[in-house]
């Protein structure tokens, strides 16, 4: 059973959308583009065209690039284009269950003069769904728990994996979150792509022989988000939520009773409870 919550009840994308925008040209390099997104703690970048929108940059997209350092690389040959949108008047609950089914965690807005104007982003649609959902909510009954959300195959990594070898199974995998675990199996970090762009910036550079020396002696340990967020598995979805919000994670650790990992839930497994879909 999914959440008694209210629904968004015809509100536009226009009263849940981000208008202060971070945006790239796309002649602009990718390296540019990388240290946009990390100094503005953001995930996606609209990419222009002058003023027309052509395409998104994610983090995701920079960091599968194995083919040179990012000074070289120019935003348009390695955007997505083109790009999903959609309008200020459309409905959140529409949008919201798109960005499910296409999975992706954005959507730049146009005006009707193909103007943009804003983005609504999973963390825009996840505060509001979580905040009607609670309003909506009369007891624990039926919401669905951790466990039953959970991802239950889950890579982790070491404090002392070298640095090198977890930026390759980050890069060459389709992971995007990697938890760091002690001696004794208990999560103490997690390292990411976000990690990987603050310790690292270019990871094709640093892969190849160029930045081998700079990653000489590092390990995971000394790179890794601390004080890793988790949840027990039954956590409700409505708390998992809160946390997401409130700590600004993208993706919580589930423990079991001996505070092992046995399982990850993302902000996309969370949306997609909400929103009535499977992620």
């Amino acid at each position: 059973m999914q959440p008694r919550a209210r629904r968004f009840e015809g509100k536009p994308v226009q009263e849940l959308m981000t208008r202060t925008l971070l945006t790239v040209q796309d002649t602009e390099s990718v390296a540019v583009a990388a240290q946009l997104m990390y100094q503005g703690s953001v995930r996606h970048l609209p990419v222009m065209r002058g003023a027309t929108l052509v395409g998104i940059l994610s983090d995701r997209d920079i960091l599968g690039l194995k083919d040179g350092p990012l000074l070289d690389m120019v935003v348009r040959d390695v955007m997505t284009s083109p790009v999903e949108t959609t309008r200020p008047e459309a409905s959140v609950e529409e949008a919201s269950a798109r960005m499910v089914a296409r999975r992706i965690d954005c959507l730049p807005v146009l005006d009707e003069r193909e103007h943009l104007v804003g983005i609504l982003t999973s963390m825009d649609i996840l505060a509001e769904r979580g905040r009607l959902a609670h309003k909506g909510t009369a007891g624990p009954s039926g919401i669905p728990l951790a466990r039953d959300i959970m991802h239950r195959r889950v890579m982790t990594i070491s404090t002392d994996l070298a640095l090198r070898e977890a930026i390759q199974i980050l890069v060459r995998s389709e992971l995007r979150y990697l938890p760091v675990v002690n001696a004794v199996g208990r999560a103490v970090g997690m390292f990411s792509s976000r990690e990987l762009r603050a310790s690292v910036g270019d990871a094709a550079t640093m892969l190849n022989q160029d930045g081998a020396a700079d990653l000489e002696g590092k390990t995971v340990g000394s790179v890794m988000r601390t004080g890793v967020v988790t949840v027990p598995q039954d956590a409700s979805v409505l708390e998992i939520a809160d946390k997401i919000l409130d700590e600004r994670q993208t993706a919580i650790c589930v423990l079991d009773t001996s505070e092992r990992i046995v399982g990850i839930v993302t902000y996309v497994d969370v949306l997609a409870v909400l929103v009535g879909r499977k992620a």
